[in-house]
């Protein structure tokens, strides 16, 4: 159940954003495991800053990951902005004229991608950025649009 009301459909930004820092962070991992392995010194304060740079690159990534939930409801798209204070904003989806997807390459090799959501002009879209499998959010999106403006029409 969402702050207004049931949800259709949730989706948050994906962890496949984070992909060249959790390379990044593998790759420090495994020169370290390396470094031990072979008996090079590394030293305690490099160490230390390696370890709190995974542990904080890891927190961060996923504090950034949730600070933005994007809702399909029945009768409204909402979108959730913060961590600790939040700001909530809906969109009546008679106010949706419009729902685009856009990927790059390796948006579509990896699977995620941003949805426009257009009200009434570009100048004012919402964008839906970096989720998975955005053709499915964006077809539920239309869906419920559908069903919305449907129930409008017959009384």
């Amino acid at each position: 159940m969402g702050k207004y009301g049931e949800t259709i459909m949730r989706a948050r930004n994906s962890r496949k954003i984070y992909f060249f820092f959790y390379l990044a962070a593998v790759a420090i991992s495994i020169g370290v495991f390396y470094y031990l392995m072979t008996g090079k010194e590394i030293t305690k304060p490099m160490l230390w800053g390696m370890g709190i740079f995974l542990i904080l690159g890891i927190k961060a990534t996923e504090i950034h990951r949730f600070r933005n939930l994007y809702e399909i409801q029945p009768d409204g798209f909402v979108h959730t902005i913060g961590v600790i204070n939040k700001l909530s904003k809906k969109r009546d989806l008679f106010s949706i004229s419009d729902v685009e997807v856009s990927q790059n390459i390796l948006q579509r090799i990896l699977g995620f991608g941003t949805v426009h959501v257009i009200q009434f002009s570009k100048d004012s879209a919402i964008y839906v950025k970096n989720i998975n499998r955005p053709h499915e959010f964006a077809n539920v999106l239309q869906q419920a649009i559908s069903k919305a403006r449907k129930a409008n029409l017959d009384p």
